[in-house]
């Protein structure tokens, strides 16, 4: 599905952020990547995406057992979805239905809204605009928006900060059958420990470059 081959990037008038990173993730894969704060993740996570070029290394993604490049930079977008650290991603204004039924439409998406307005925990709130929601309810409805798209890779920037350890516990879950139920990988950062909910969990720690 992915492999990332001596990625490195810098930005300008610095050294690389990291030491030459390589990854390889097959279907229905959970990943974390983990390192000290300013290693890298961030920034890891955003040239897969695509928001970012790289610097050296190679990035190759296949779906349907057809490979691209980094360089494929419509292909990227469609076979990625990626959530951001901060909460965001949805339109201020908007209540939480109206804008989970745009990225609903936007996407062609058949995935059931009231499911994952439940398993997120966001039923009460689906009238309130994403701007007067708590900072825990925002990262919620950030991280299921973007299940929505039903992308191939699921790309998550510390999906566990910000949120109560209950609700963690049950992310974990909602994180393993996702990628059980729909054939999806996931590429997380986060330095928290993981359970053991999934034998296919890998673990790849980011080395700050020398």
């Amino acid at each position: 599905m992915l492999q990332i081959t001596d990625l490195e990037k810098s930005y300008i008038g610095e050294r690389s952020l990291f030491s030459p990173f390589s990854i390889e993730v097959s279907h229905s894969q959970l990943i974390q990547i983990t390192g000290p704060n300013g290693a890298g993740k961030t920034t890891v996570l955003k040239c897969i995406a695509g928001f970012l070029s790289l610097d050296r290394g190679h990035i190759i993604y296949s779906k349907n057992h057809n490979p691209f490049t980094q360089h494929d930079s419509d292909k990227i977008q469609r076979f990625t979805s990626f959530c951001a650290a901060e909460a965001d991603g949805l339109f201020p204004q908007l209540s939480l239905e109206n804008n989970f039924n745009f990225f609903k439409k936007f996407y062609q998406s058949d995935l059931e809204l009231k499911t994952l307005f439940d398993q997120f925990e966001l039923t009460p709130y689906t009238s309130i605009s994403f701007q007067k929601c708590s900072s825990g309810i925002r990262k919620r409805a950030s991280l299921a928006r973007s299940l929505i798209k039903k992308a191939p890779l699921l790309l998550l920037d510390e999906p566990f900060a910000n949120l109560d350890e209950n609700f963690n516990i049950k992310l974990f879950s909602i994180l393993e059958r996702w990628t059980e139920n729909n054939k999806s990988s996931i590429i997380l950062t986060s330095n928290q420990a993981l359970p053991n909910l999934n034998k296919n969990i890998k673990i790849y720690a980011l080395s700050p470059s020398k």
